[in-house]
Order: C-alpha cells, then structure tokens, then sequence
C-alpha cells in the first residue's frame, strides 16, 4: 500500500470567545468573596482605577416605598456601623492542638529515645476525637518490640485528657473509670457488652450483666457522664461564615423586585484624570503601550463587572415572577422550576443562566438564599405544581413534630402527606427521608429507647 501527502483547503464554522468574552463569563461565575478578591487585586495593580467613595447603596430612594424584607433593615444597620464599633481580635496565634499536648506531655513523662520515637508516630494516629487509629497491617509498628509499643500505648492513654488513646468506645470509658477509681467488675460486664445497648435495648443488657433496673439505671447514669470523645475538647472552635447577599429581594409599591446590594463590592470608576495627565506626559513608546493597556483592561474590568449585574438581576427578576408564592408564604410554597424555564424566558444561554445563580446568594424574608436552591423538579406529571423540595421540607417537618418513643413509619408518613394533597409512593419518602440524613423509624426508635432510659 502507497502512502501519500494530499493539500486541501476546508471549509468550516467555529465559535472563538476574544479574551474579553471570557474575562466576562469567568466574573459572572465568581461568587461576592471573589469579586471583592478580583477588584483588591486590580485597585493595586491598575492605576487608572479607583473606588467609588462615600457609596450608599442604601440612600433612601425618592419615593417612598414599602419593604417587607426584614434583611433589608439588617444590613442598614451593618452599614451604619464604625470600625472602632467592633473589637479586633488576634487569630494569627497558633492553636493547641491535641497532637502538640500530648507530643509535649510525652517528651516531659519519658527520655526514653525508642518510646519517644513509636509515641510520636502513634500520636500521628490519634484522630481528633482521641481514638488510636492504626491500619491493620501497618508495617511501621511490626519490626517494634511488643513490650515497647504497649508499654507506649499504656504511656499514651495515661496522658491528658483523660480517656485519650483508646482503640474503642468501651476502652475510652474504661480508661475515664480507671481514673476516678470507678471500675469494677460490674462495669467491665457493661462495657464489654455495651453494643446490646443499641442493638436489643438497655433491659436485655441489664438482664446480660446480671443487674437489677435500678442498679443498671444508676451505673449507666455514671457512664453518662463521661466523654466519648475526650479529645474534642483540642478541636477547634467551629468558625461562623457570615455571608453576605448579593441580590436583596423585597416588595415595593405592592411588587416583588430584585435589587442589587451594591454593600456586597464597591463600585470601580475609570480615573479619567488621572489617564490624560499621564497619556500626555509619556515620551517612550512603551509608555504609551503600558498605558493604554491599563486603560483597556480597565474599562472591559467595569464593563464586565456591570454586565455581571445587568445579567443577576435579569435572572433573580425571573425567578421572583416564578416564586411569589414562596416570598409570600414560605419553603412549603417553592414552585418546580428549571434552569432552561429562566433561560428561554430572558433569551440567554442555560449555562450562563447556570453561572449567574451559582454561588449567588439573595436576602429573603426567610433568609439568605443561594439562587440555586429557587430550582427544583416537580414531583410527577400528575402533581406539575409541586416541588420536591417542598415534600422534603413537609417530611422533615413531619418527623421533628413525631413522638420520640414512637417514630413515624414511612408508610404512615405516605398517610400523613395525602392530607396536605401530596400523593407520594412509599419508596420516594425513603428516598428522600435518606437524603434528608434522617434514620429509619427503627433507628430511630433505637436511639430514643437509649436515650430515655
């Protein structure tokens, strides 16, 4: 077979976005925290840009209006308030850690170079609950003296806090009765039999262990006051995202709009001054070069930032005209909506649509809202009206109101849904009782039957 080269011209349509096209969409993709980013960055490095000074963007307007969202006040407030009215705190500090305060207890306790050495490696182990979670076949430990490694362990668990260094639940709570001199033979029965507590209820361990309801009834209450996980006490403190909104939705003159919260990033000018005292004064050609680069990035920086706007409120008005029963009435009223609905009513694209609403947030009357969460699918064709977000809303609200000694069942939950109009299979409850994260009625039942003991 002869190989041969053939020239040809073809023929063909394709679409290329200018690099101004993407600097547009990759900012109307950018959440608040990241266009705050975007315009720092450029603030410094651009010189013919600057922030719009004294900016309010919650001037009151001239005529009056009336606001029946309760954010709106709020964030009146947050902008009334001074620097000097909130204390600055130093978060630079390194925190105590549980690996740092066992590390130092142990090299305090022992010189002994071996055990310093497998105890640090275990302390690498600990989870931050306290537990020692070592592979099972984790070579490292097998070429150890077995009297040194447990001698180690025992060194570990005798460290603070208390109960640090356990394998399981039940050597945790040993360990804690160990210290306060509590442990006997009786509790060892209970511990060591302590999954019978979930699995057939706190009378069939009673009966295992040989107690009597009142007896059982008081070591149990000594077991509840231990730590299950004393090395939580080193976590971290859980830190309190505040976001802000982009969008504020509230009702004027009778009607539901969108506005923006111009609170959430400055506004960027061109300083048009500044440009023409410089574009004068450059003699070098590279000079000019720089200058009008810096202009051109500037203007399409402004110009997409203002598309960006134009484009939110164009789909968070949308959404509204679909969800006026949810700003009026609440969850239980969010109408099935898609993203192809917004995108041909507003004649753009469904993944710009996509990018407009993803990491957005809008204040309501019932809170801040990420503008993804107005989109859902209907139930069935039967039922077009109804969200299945609303029916995991009303399951939800069904079980938080159950009686804890006798949870409801998935079928009596299908019972209690066709009194407010929403005829649902059995197997949708479970599902999405499922991805609610809520356990079975059995599960359930489990744990109340423990807890109320």
């Amino acid at each position: 077979m002869k190989t041969q080269l053939h020239t040809y011209l073809k023929q063909s349509q394709q679409l290329n976005l200018s690099p101004q096209m993407q600097q547009s969409l990759r900012i109307l993709q950018l959440s608040t925290i990241e266009i705050r980013e975007l315009i720092d960055q450029s603030l410094l490095d651009n010189p013919f840009l600057d922030q719009e000074s004294d900016h309010n963007s919650f001037a009151e307007p001239q005529d009056t209006l009336i606001d029946d969202n309760p954010y709106t006040a709020y964030w009146k407030e947050q902008q009334g308030r001074t620097p000097q009215s909130d204390l600055t705190h130093d978060t630079n500090a390194q925190p105590h850690t549980l690996k740092s305060h066992l590390t130092q207890q142990l090299f305090i306790i022992t010189a002994h170079q071996a055990i310093r050495e497998i105890g640090t490696y275990l302390i690498d182990h600990i989870d931050e609950g306290g537990y020692l979670r070592l592979p099972p076949d984790d070579r490292a430990l097998q070429t150890c003296d077995p009297q040194i490694l447990n001698e180690t362990i025992s060194l570990i668990q005798s460290l603070d806090p208390v109960g640090v260094g356990a394998r399981t639940l039940s050597e945790c709570l040993a360990l804690q009765l160990k210290d306060k001199g509590l442990h006997d033979a009786t509790f060892a029965a209970i511990l060591d039999n302590l999954t019978l507590l979930t699995e057939k209820g706190p009378i069939a361990l009673a009966q295992k262990c040989d107690l009597d309801l009142d007896t059982f009834r008081d070591k149990m209450d000594l077991i509840k006051t231990l730590s299950p996980h004393p090395g939580l006490a080193f976590s971290p403190p859980e830190t309190t995202i505040y976001i802000t909104p982009d969008l504020l939705f509230r009702r004027s003159n009778g009607q539901w709009i969108a506005e923006l919260n111009k609170e959430a990033y400055p506004r960027l000018l061109i300083d048009e001054k500044s440009f023409a005292t410089v574009v004068n004064r450059c003699q070098l050609i590279d000079d000019k070069i720089y200058v009008n680069k810096q202009i051109s990035a500037a203007n399409w920086l402004v110009k997409s930032l203002e598309q960006r706007a134009i484009t939110m409120l164009k789909v968070a008005n949308a959404i509204i005209r679909h969800q006026i029963q949810f700003l009026n009435r609440g969850h239980n009223y969010l109408s099935p909506l898609k993203l192809k609905d917004i995108a041909s009513e507003i004649d753009m694209h469904e993944s710009t649509v996509s990018r407009a609403v993803t990491g957005k947030y809008a204040a309501t009357p019932f809170g801040v809202i990420e503008l993804k969460s107005f989109f859902s699918t209907a139930l069935n064709d039967e039922q077009p009206a109804l969200s299945n977000k609303t029916i995991q809303l009303q399951i939800k609200k069904l079980i938080d109101r159950e009686s804890k000694s006798s949870p409801l069942s998935d079928d009596q939950l299908v019972s209690m849904l066709k009194s407010y109009d929403i005829s649902v299979a059995r197997r949708t409850v479970t599902k999405y009782r499922e991805s609610l994260q809520i356990p079975s009625s059995y599960e359930r039942k489990k744990r109340s039957r423990v807890l109320n003991f």
